[in-house]
């Protein structure tokens, strides 16, 4: 009885230690991915200060112009050597950009200001953006641990395959992802 209880422990012991031995090593790949992850250039968006009498339209005023009413979200942001009223309308899906000086939305503006960001990130003036699309759900590319939805993914024509994964909302980099990391 003895024995078998010896037999039975050594197996036992095996199978624990061949459990331990992969758990082990994936603790020891979490600092090597973090080594060989893209690394920002900027990593926090730095905005200038604003003057108030910078304003020439109140916000009550550029969003009447515009026929929207209740707001998500609001937030002042620069783009283009310009700044703008960043708005999310309750019911609608993107952000608008009005102008503070006359209230006019810019056309297109979430996306202009997601290649922004994304060049900010990397500080790459002079990639050609190779596409863009909005992100609305997570992805092996795009994983939950980066937690930020929706987000634009801005891929640039690198020859390390670059993206970018931005949110437009809080001016934040969620994520690089090049060749290598993917």
């Amino acid at each position: 009885m003895k024995k078998r209880f010896y037999v039975w422990h050594r197996w036992l012991g095996l199978v624990a230690c061949l459990a331990v031995i992969p758990w082990s090593l994936t603790g020891v790949l979490h600092p090597i991915m973090s080594w060989t992850q893209p690394r920002p250039a900027n990593m926090f968006l730095k905005k200038a200060p604003l003057q108030p009498d910078a304003f020439k339209i109140s916000l009550v005023d550029a969003l009447a112009r515009n026929n929207i009413g209740v707001i998500k979200s609001l937030n002042i942001v620069s783009l283009d050597s310009n700044t703008y009223y960043q708005v999310e309308p309750r019911d609608a899906g993107a952000p608008v950009y009005l102008n503070i000086i006359d209230g006019e939305p810019l056309a297109d503006g979430d996306r202009r200001y997601a290649v922004f960001l994304a060049r900010y990130f990397l500080n790459d003036t002079t990639s050609p953006v190779k596409s863009i699309e909005r992100v609305t759900k997570f992805s092996a590319d795009y994983q939950k641990v980066n937690r930020l939805l929706p987000a634009w993914r801005v891929n640039f024509e690198r020859p390390d395959g670059m993206r970018a994964y931005v949110d437009t909302t809080s001016s934040r980099l969620g994520t690089l992802v090049n060749n290598r990391k993917g």
